[in-house]
């Protein structure tokens, strides 16, 4: 099967909840005005059961992981409709905070994980769900996530530096036994309280779509053109 290479974008973005109509929009909106074909995303604010549709023509495909009682947490992955993945497997936290996706691109594996960290005992919650991928993990690793951690605890407080400072989001990648953190893409926020972070991978990853030609099929409901059809076909056979 042949295959044309494309840059394949990925975001991670905390959406701060989306169950507000308008805030879908936006995110699905500006998905699709950047090309992104892999979505990360954090603090949907969906409860179990009863999440409403986060999707559309462009992003017909897509997992969550919400929280079972309460309209918090939450984590989702949304895949483009031009992106080709078959999903192998799958694990998610019972408490909505991370969710591990495996599967096929262009006959390569992907594990893909949208994490959510709470701000208490980070470290602890990092080092059990980094152990539990670890494990699950196959192929390429993707990770993107709101990890709740400042870059300088003696910066971070309740204070105005709270923001600046303890709000970083992270997107990783692992391939062959080479990481990277590329978290140098981050954009301003607009929708929501948190940027995103973005980064473009150079992958044979898209099939080549050619022209198609296809009859009108109008055109047999007139006389002349069936007529010209008939003399030429007669001409050629």
């Amino acid at each position: 099967m042949a295959y044309c290479t494309k840059p394949l974008k990925i975001i991670t973005q905390n959406c701060r909840g989306l169950n507000i109509p308008e805030r879908r929009t936006h995110l699905l909106r500006e998905m699709k005005k950047k090309h992104v074909s892999i979505a990360l995303l954090q603090e949907t604010h969906f409860k179990e059961g009863t999440h409403p549709r986060l999707r559309n023509r462009h992003y017909p495909n897509n997992c969550f992981c919400n929280h079972p009682t309460s309209y918090k947490t939450g984590v989702a992955i949304l895949l483009a409709a031009d992106l080709e993945f078959t999903e192998l497997d799958r694990v998610q936290d019972s408490q909505g905070r991370y969710l591990f996706l495996k599967g096929v691109i262009a006959e390569k594996i992907y594990t893909l994980a949208s994490i959510y960290v709470p701000n208490k005992r980070q470290a602890p919650f990092l080092r059990n769900t980094l152990h539990q991928l670890e494990d699950f993990t196959d192929g390429i690793l993707i990770v993107g996530g709101d990890f709740n951690a400042p870059l300088d605890p003696t910066l971070d407080s309740s204070t105005a530096l709270h923001n600046r400072y303890s709000r970083i989001d992270y997107l990783f990648v692992a391939q062959e036994g080479l990481s990277h953190l590329l978290g140098a893409d981050i954009t301003p926020a607009t929708w929501s309280d948190h940027g995103s972070v973005e980064m473009e991978l150079d992958s044979p990853l898209y099939k080549p779509k050619g022209w198609t030609w296809k009859l009108n099929k109008a055109l047999l409901l007139d006389l002349d053109t069936k007529e010209q059809l008939r003399q030429a076909l007669e001409q050629y056979f």
